[in-house]
């Protein structure tokens, strides 16, 4: 793509993404708003003097020609070779997509135009822009309330085909938003992503059409910063998930598989969520406390080849995270820190039901994890406010991640009698629930 790495997940194994089936917050909503853009681009090339003529059936061409006579100069209606370019006809299907009376031909016009990359190779060149843009249309077509056929599925098809075919930053945009709506974090991420840093990407300069504006930057760069956030509030997210969004997760493009710099990285999260996949695929890597009946399942054997793999995965991420933090190289985004302390906090967890080595190192990445902006900073922000009454939906509150961290962390310093530890998470504590006495009774209960 000219406008970003990769919209399909940067690993073979990946192929297919799991969506949580929980949706973005209100105020996620609000911003990731429908962008729509002027009619045309800031970046069009010359166009042809004379445009190859597009054919459309009679009774839709008459339709357009009795649009335009209210609207255009008679030289222009008259003239049939005008009235069927493409330019002249996406102008009367915009004009007539605001009526009711005529939205209908109106889509069909756009249809028609936005077909025509299936025409040859000379009609692909003259027509692109037309085609893009009708495109555009027909995605804010079908992710309206219009006419009945309001289709998110239809407009994530053309808003996803147009903005890679310019690219096109706002129909990239507008796909990340339609993806974040239905809770697919990982495509929701790369289109964000793509429509944020296109300003930075490679394009292909042989295109007939690229399309970028500073506003649509703007509002996609704010887009970025509060799909991280939401994305760090999921509970449930697979590996799978976080081994993508990891890749899509930095606008500085960090780790980048085509930078000699960045290819140590990038082999170090690969092979690590690799063994991470391989383990949740085992059932060892879900979150929550196995039970004894399923923990006797695993025979003797199995487990220590489990833990082989683990303390491999674990190996990875480690290197990973001092390598980011001591070398002068971009350093991890806040998500990408969050999803990486995350996961390797489940392995240690778990190696820790299995040897009291790992307890040191699974106390340091719990406190860590707590003190990462995505989890402090949902603390301080709101407590449990919006802890809603079912305790089985109850991970979906903001301070999910700060509490289940610090209980975590206190429970290991104690095991550890490490008074420093234990004094700095009481702090922690402290510090960030000041006002929900409540909630910090309710910490302390559980530890």
């Amino acid at each position: 793509m000219p406008c970003c790495r990769s919209y399909k997940p940067p690993f073979q194994f990946l192929k297919n993404v799991r969506p949580s089936s929980s949706r973005p917050p209100l105020l996620l909503l609000l911003l990731m708003s429908v962008v729509i853009m002027a009619t045309s681009p800031c970046c069009w090339a010359q166009e042809q003097q004379i445009d190859a003529q597009v054919r459309l059936p009679p009774e839709l061409f008459n339709a357009a020609l009795d649009y335009a006579k209210a609207k255009l100069p008679q030289d222009i209606t008259k003239d049939n070779e005008i009235m069927r370019s493409p330019s002249t006809l996406y102008q009367i299907a915009k004009g007539m997509s605001n009526h009711d009376a005529t939205r209908q031909k109106a889509v069909q016009i756009f249809h028609i135009l936005a077909d025509i990359d299936k025409e040859s190779k000379f009609q692909q060149q003259q027509h692109q822009g037309y085609a893009i843009e009708s495109q555009v249309a027909l995605g804010f077509y079908y992710s309206k309330q219009h006419d009945g056929n309001h289709d998110l599925d239809k407009a994530l098809h053309y808003f996803e085909t147009a903005g890679e075919a310019g690219p096109h930053q706002a129909a990239l945009y507008n796909a990340g938003r339609i993806h974040a709506a239905k809770g697919q974090w990982v495509p929701a991420m790369a289109f964000i992503h793509a429509a944020a840093t296109m300003k930075e990407q490679d394009h292909d300069e042989s295109s007939s059409y690229y399309y970028y504006s500073d506003s649509v930057e703007e509002t996609a760069l704010e887009a970025f910063e509060l799909l991280s956030q939401r994305i760090a509030q999921q509970p449930a997210l697979s590996i799978r998930e976080i081994a993508d969004i990891f890749m899509y997760a930095n606008l500085d493009n960090f780790p980048n598989s085509s930078s000699n710099n960045d290819k140590d990285s990038t082999e170090l999260w690969t092979n690590a969520m690799l063994l991470a996949d391989k383990l949740e695929q085992q059932g060892m890597l879900q979150g929550k406390k196995k039970d004894q009946q399923q923990q006797q399942k695993h025979e003797q054997q199995l487990q220590q080849k489990i833990q082989v793999d683990m303390e491999a995965c674990l190996s990875l991420l480690v290197q990973l995270w001092e390598s980011s933090s001591s070398s002068s190289l971009p350093k991890m985004s806040r998500l990408q820190a969050y999803l990486l302390l995350q996961t390797a906090l489940q392995i240690l967890v778990q190696l820790v039901e299995w040897s009291d080595t790992y307890v040191p190192a699974a106390a340091g990445y719990a406190e860590a994890l707590a003190l990462s902006p995505y989890c402090v900073d949902h603390a301080v922000a709101g407590g449990d406010a919006t802890t809603t009454t079912d305790s089985s939906s109850s991970s979906t509150s903001p301070s999910f991640c700060f509490s289940e961290t610090v209980v975590i962390a206190m429970k290991l310093y104690k095991q550890l009698q490490d008074l420093d530890g234990v004094r700095r998470i009481e702090e922690l504590i402290s510090q960030h629930f000041p006002a929900h006495m409540k909630d910090k009774t309710a910490l302390y209960q559980e530890l």
